[in-house]
């Protein structure tokens, strides 16, 4: 993007949004989340991205390990997980949240909400994130703020491990609204 606190990362699958609606956890209210998915094939923007969280760290003075950093190898993930997540498999995972709602936009640029059904878990976006380093008795990390979100065009919905019920039912006959309940 030209400035040095935030990238633009394009195409790239967002999953399991809280972007218009702050993200609950066993009743406590978090923040605006989301994950992304980035192929392994897609070197050049992994590249941008590890450029970016090594500028901020020089910042900073100090390094973290890669596995406190907010892009995570989703193979390694997978590993010794007894039901791995085929949807991790050759990506590069983002995570990223805000305790701000992110600026939502369609193709066009003009804003979005919720109700337009625009943006939804499996379709593909252009993504702003400001990248900032955490160095706090929660320990040393390179966290990622969710700043803006595009529709960039459309993809298979993912849900997050509901089961599709779908075909378990019969259709059943027309309901006959007397006494008569078999």
């Amino acid at each position: 993007m030209g400035d040095d606190t935030s990238i633009l990362i394009s195409n790239i699958r967002m999953v399991y949004p809280s972007i218009f609606e702050k993200n609950v956890y066993k009743g406590v209210e978090g923040k605006y989340m989301a994950t992304f998915l980035l192929p392994k094939t897609d070197v050049k923007q992994k590249k941008m991205i590890d450029e970016h969280i090594a500028r901020k760290l020089q910042s900073a003075g100090f390094s973290v390990d890669r596995d406190k950093r907010f892009i995570t190898d989703g193979d390694l993930k997978n590993e010794g997980k007894a039901e791995p997540n085929e949807l991790h498999d050759g990506m590069w995972i983002i995570k990223a949240s805000s305790n701000n709602r992110p600026q939502t936009f369609d193709r066009k640029r003009n804003p979005v909400t919720k109700e337009d059904d625009v943006l939804y878990s499996g379709c593909y976006v252009n993504l702003v994130l400001d990248c900032w380093i955490q160095n706090n008795t929660y320990g040393k990390r390179a966290n990622a703020n969710l700043c803006g979100i595009q529709f960039f065009r459309h993809g298979e919905v993912v849900t997050s491990g509901m089961i599709d019920t779908t075909n378990k039912f019969q259709e059943l006959a027309e309901y006959d609204d007397g006494n008569d309940i078999i």
